[in-house]
């Protein structure tokens, strides 16, 4: 069949526009999806930032675009929930492909409405994509650490057992850094296992990481105090100098690069909050070059009340 060359550009024209008319307005594209969406979409940068966020913040939570940038994500958390907060999100700079959590998040108006988020991080893992849905429904105030009146559960767990779990998720770092994880006999304690094994994970992870050029080593030992146990991570690792020792415990701060070694800067921030809300103490000894040993206590007997 003999087709005319401008009958078939305008059969063409005609198709285009057709397959034109049939896509979705500009509206409904990913911009319009993220602009239209109920839920609290957005963007985070590394360091606790937000870079980016959907008018569906301001509808449900009342601050401006501009407020929410210009403040620390964690800081709008829940004093109660910044614990489990950060550690899910220390969770996922480990390595989870994407977490799922639940908190308490600050209104303008200073009322909290209860979030359900699920992050995930970019292609390059350089920033961290947030979906936020409120929960419509009134969360009971149990927490799996404290009995209400923010005392520690009479819940005893072994710490061996902790280690043991910790050992199993690390399975990966220890294969691929030749890392030597040893061990004393480790006692049973007052407290929680799920925050218990992000502290040991967050400690043995560490020694792993900063490794230097020979495989990682890193020993647990314990000793019992009179009213206590303090627990003491060392390692072989590169050490650090004396007027870091606190800074290193304070939320996004970081002594590398993370070109140099990979991370958030909140793992310890955790470890701290971890401790303190078991009623103990954290601290750290080390020398460049040579190793670090972090120290924490837990009390042998059920505390009071321990507000971070």
């Amino acid at each position: 069949m003999i087709v005319n060359p401008e009958q078939h550009k305008q059969v063409s024209r005609k198709t285009a526009q057709l397959e034109l008319d049939e896509q979705p307005p500009a509206e409904f594209g990913l911009e319009g999806l993220f602009n239209l969406s109920p839920d609290l979409l957005g963007i985070t940068g590394r360091d606790g930032y937000f870079k980016r966020v959907n008018p569906a913040f301001e509808k449900i939570m009342g601050y401006t675009t501009e407020e929410l940038l210009a403040t620390p994500f964690i800081s709008l958390v829940h004093p109660d929930d910044q614990t489990a907060t950060l550690a899910e999100l220390e969770r996922q700079e480990l390595g989870t492909p994407a977490v799922h959590f639940e908190n308490r998040y600050r209104c303008k108006d200073q009322s909290y409405r209860w979030l359900a988020w699920t992050i995930a991080p970019s292609q390059r893992r350089e920033r961290l994509y947030v979906i936020a849905c409120e929960q419509q429904w009134v969360k009971w105030e149990l927490r799996p650490w404290t009995d209400g009146v923010g005392e520690i559960s009479g819940l005893i767990v072994s710490t061996e057992v902790i280690l043991s779990q910790v050992l199993a998720d690390l399975k990966v770092a220890i294969a691929e850094s030749q890392a030597v994880v040893t061990h004393d006999p480790l006692p049973t304690v007052i407290g929680d296992e799920i925050q218990l094994i992000q502290l040991f994970q967050n400690l043995i992870g560490n020694g792993i990481k900063f490794c230097q050029d020979k495989p990682p080593r890193v020993h647990i030992s314990t000793e019992q105090k009179q009213k206590e146990w303090v627990f003491e991570v060392r390692d072989n690792g590169i050490g650090m100098e004396s007027e870091f020792f606190e800074r290193i415990f304070t939320i996004f701060q970081r002594l590398h690069s993370r070109t140099e070694y990979p991370g958030t800067g909140i793992g310890l921030a955790v470890c701290k909050k971890i401790v303190e809300r078991h009623g103990g103490q954290i601290w750290v000894e080390s020398t460049l070059g040579e190793g670090t040993t972090f120290y924490f206590s837990i009390p042998q007997e059920r505390q009071g009340s321990h507000e971070v």
